[in-house]
């Protein structure tokens, strides 16, 4: 049964409490059962993984996108975290690179993020990267 549909939104086990399996096992899955020809990858605000699963992909004749769960806020919503630490209200957002200058785009906007220190860690120690509009706009070259 070959379907026509890609799947957009994996998680692994590099995204604690959200996924157990590894991009091999999507891979034998997807592969047993005759699904789709890719998958995309997009894990909590993390991309140090990304070797790993373009590594497995190629190994399988499957295509990779790659991309990152984000959660986008406002510029004033985050200060006013900062200053008077009310959680800000944020947008669970995915984004996926179109091609290299994309990727390029996703980690230099992902590590702009960590280095303001635009992260929440929860009560069960998951990351929430938070991209304001600056950094969107920042981080687009036409991707």
């Amino acid at each position: 049964m070959n379907i026509n549909y890609v799947n957009l939104h994996h998680h692994s086990h590099w995204s604690v409490m959200d996924g157990i399996s590894k991009y091999q096992d999507y891979c034998d899955f997807i592969k047993k059962n005759n699904m789709y020809p890719a998958f995309a990858c997009t894990e909590h605000g993390y991309l140090g993984q990304t070797l790993d699963y373009l590594d497995v992909c190629k190994t399988n004749g499957m295509k990779p996108i790659v991309g990152c769960e984000i959660y986008m806020t406002t510029e004033d919503a985050w200060q006013d975290y900062v200053v008077n630490k009310n959680l800000p209200k944020r947008y669970h957002t995915v984004i996926l690179c179109k091609n290299l200058d994309g990727y390029k785009d996703l980690v230099g906007m992902n590590n702009d993020a960590i280095k303001r220190g635009q992260v929440l860690i929860s009560r069960i120690k998951r990351w929430y990267v938070l991209i304001t509009p600056d950094l969107l706009e920042k981080w687009n070259h036409g991707n």
